[in-house]
Order: structure tokens, then C-alpha cells, then sequence
């Protein structure tokens, strides 16, 4: 858990030089991340035409980023991952002079492991 909570860290969203500061703490999106299953999601993602670059970060787990202006980051968790099939989506948002780091979650795994993932995510958020 350790090793996706570092390699989540060092995930910068987009370049964040010239936002104002970020606020901070755990802000959930409310707009849906718009696929029927977070099966779905993991598969389809990737070929999205606004998709700019995809890496891998952790074995089974891909960061994918759109352009600068949509400043959108998708993790996802592939088979052979504890989190999989899931999908998380960061989106940054400027508010009140500060940028958001809004969070939607797409988990397909069990209640508990879904759980896990949200509990990093949020510390991770309060952390930052």
C-alpha cells in the first residue's frame, strides 16, 4: 500500500506552475466520470480522443493525462491490481484564487477494497 500511496504522490496532475495556490483537502467531483461499469472505464479511457499521453506508473496501474487546457488526469487500475477493475478521475478547477484538485472515484472492486482506495485518495488530498 505504501508503494501506490508514493507512486499516487509523485502523479503530478498537469503543471500547476502559474495557478494560484491549491486548496487543500479532499474535494469530491460531482460530475459523473460518464461509463456504465468501472469495467468499462478501464477499457475505454485510454482511447478517448481528448487523451494526450498515458504512463505507467505501478505495475498495473496507468496514468492517463489530457491536455493542459482540460487539466484532467485518469489512474487506472488494471488486472493484476487490488484496486482493479477501477478508475479514478482529478480534474483541477479554479475557485475563489485557488485551484481544486476535484476527485471522482469508478470503483468495480469489493465494498472494503473500494473503501481502501478512498481512504488514500483522501489522505493523499489532505496531505497535499
Amino acid at each position: 500500500m505504501k508503494s501506490l500511496i508514493l507512486a499516487l504522490l509523485l502523479v503530478p496532475i498537469t503543471s500547476t506552475a502559474g495557478l494560484p495556490p491549491k486548496k487543500k483537502g479532499y474535494v469530491p467531483d460531482e460530475t459523473p466520470i460518464g461509463y456504465q461499469s468501472a469495467e468499462v472505464a478501464v477499457s475505454e479511457v485510454p482511447k478517448r480522443p481528448d487523451i494526450r499521453e498515458c504512463s505507467q506508473l505501478a505495475p498495473s496501474m496507468t496514468s492517463c493525462a489530457t491536455d493542459a487546457k482540460a487539466a484532467t488526469n485518469w489512474w487506472i487500475f488494471q488486472r493484476g491490481h487490488e484496486f482493479h477493475p477501477s478508475i479514478v478521475r482529478r480534474r483541477i478547477e479554479i475557485s475563489d484564487n485557488q485551484h481544486i484538485v476535484k476527485t471522482a472515484v469508478l470503483c468495480g472492486s469489493s465494498t472494503a477494497t473500494c473503501g481502501r482506495l478512498n481512504l488514500i485518495l483522501r489522505a493523499m488530498d489532505e496531505s497535499s
